[in-house]
This record gives structure tokens, C-alpha cells and sequence, in this order.
């Protein structure tokens, strides 16, 4: 959907306004900076990099498990577990995630996918993994925050995903910044801040949105490392964080 152009001309000219009256325009990442300053014509004098943070209880982890979570976790605990957190939506693109399940469900039968979370796609993820009988994936629903840090922990790597879009690549989607928090090795399918941060930290690897293949390759290369190789891209996100 694309606003007329008389709309757009009137809302940038009111943003712009605001901009100008504004002392420090807090940026979410060195994107948004970029865009600001080109498109408003805001001095970088009053643009800051803030990026966002976290729930403190990823920095806080404790080494209380819930034995609940534990027992849901437990059949799963033999596999090479690449869980994904949050919001499963049209912009999360969780089917290339799938479709990079299905490759190499039978290249790398120890590699499991594991989605926490929900979302109006949710039940059509579902229904498209059904559809196209993957095995090697499994939907736990929501928890708590507070169990998030027990759940990243048992994984041995962490993936992110987002579509193609222009406003995505400007973005630093929380989700990488408790990955990074968690101290897990990171796959991608995300392009602009998100890749640059992933590649800057040397937490993992990275292809564009809408490649399957090579995001499944990718999940392959990561199950072939060696542990103290992965460990060491888990202690770099932790450090980047």
C-alpha cells in the first residue's frame, strides 16, 4: 500500500517540522541516522545512535530451571536445536525458515527447528509445514520472559529471519539483541542492520531475505562446526552485546 502522493508530501513536511524543532532525535539504529539526515535534511548534529535494549532478565540469567519447561524441552535436548523466538507474522518470513527445514531434513537429519512464540501467520505456518511434511520442526507456543533465558540456552544456535523490504533493513529487530545477549551463534536471513551487526560481532552467518537454499546451507555449515568453533561465535555475541 503506497499513499497518494499529495498525503506523503504533507506528512514528511509535518515530520520534517518536528525534526527541526527538536533538540536530539534518538535513533534506533545507524540506518534510521542516514535516513533522517537525507531525507529531512537534519544535521547529524542532532542525530544519536541509541540502539534498544533488552528484559533485564537476559543479562540476569539465573540457574533456576522451570522443570516444566525443562520436561517440554527434554526430547528435543540429542538434536542440533535452531530455535527462533517471538513474533511469527508476515514480516518474520517464517517460511523460508521452513523451506530451509525441509532441505536439509534429510542432508542433516540431526538439525531441528524450533519456533517459540505466536502470531496471525501462526497457524498457517502450520498448516504449510503439514502441507509440505516437514519433519525436523517443532511449534512450542509463547512462555514467559522469564523462561526465555533457559530456552536460548538449550539451543545450539539461534535464528533470525525478516522479509525483503527496504524499512526492514534499516531496523535492529529486538529479537538479535537478546540473541546476541544469550551468547548463541546467530543464522540470518535479514539484509542491512541486522546483517552488519551479525557480521561486525562475527556471531554467525548471514544471506539475504528469500533465499532458502543457501539459508539452508547456512544451517548446515553451522551444524558441521566444531563445538569450540561455535562457542566461539556464542562468547563474540555475548561480547558484542
Amino acid at each position: 500500500f503506497r499513499l497518494p502522493a499529495i498525503i506523503r508530501k504533507i506528512l514528511v513536511s509535518i515530520v520534517k517540522k518536528i525534526y527541526e524543532q527538536t533538540s536530539l532525535i534518538a535513533c534506533q539504529s545507524i540506518g534510521f541516522k542516514k535516513k533522517i539526515h537525507e531525507e529531512y535534511e537534519i544535521p547529524y548534529s542532532k542525530l544519536v545512535y541509541l540502539p534498544n535494549t533488552v528484559d533485564d532478565v537476559f543479562e540476569n540469567q539465573s540457574d533456576t530451571k522451570n522443570p516444566l519447561l525443562m520436561k517440554i524441552l527434554q526430547p528435543y535436548e540429542k538434536n542440533f536445536n535452531i530455535i527462533f523466538t517471538g513474533n511469527i507474522g508476515e514480516a518474520q518470513a517464517i517460511h523460508n525458515i521452513l523451506l530451509a527445514a525441509k532441505i536439509v531434513q534429510r542432508s542433516a537429519p540431526k538439525i531441528h527447528f524450533i519456533f517459540i512464540g505466536s502470531g496471525s501467520k501462526l497457524d498457517e505456518m502450520k498448516q504449510y509445514q503439514r502441507d509440505h511434511s516437514i519433519r525436523n520442526v517443532s511449534f512450542l507456543g509463547r512462555f514467559p520472559v522469564h523462561d526465555m533465558p533457559s530456552i536460548l540456552s538449550t539451543s545450539s544456535a539461534l535464528i533470525i529471519s525478516l522479509k525483503k523490504d527496504p524499512i526492514f533493513s534499516l531496523t535492529i529487530p529486538n529479537k538479535l539483541q537478546s540473541y546476541l545477549a544469550a551468547g548463541k551463534p546467530v543464522i540470518g536471513s535479514i539484509e542491512g542492520e541486522g546483517k552488519k551487526i551479525i557480521h561486525d560481532a562475527k556471531c554467525g552467518f548471514t544471506c539475504e531475505p528469500d533465499q532458502p537454499e543457501v539459508l539452508a546451507a547456512l544451517c548446515k555449515k553451522m551444524s558441521d562446526l566444531d563445538d569450540v568453533t561455535r562457542e566461539t561465535y556464542g562468547k563474540n555475541a555475548s561480547n558484542f552485546y
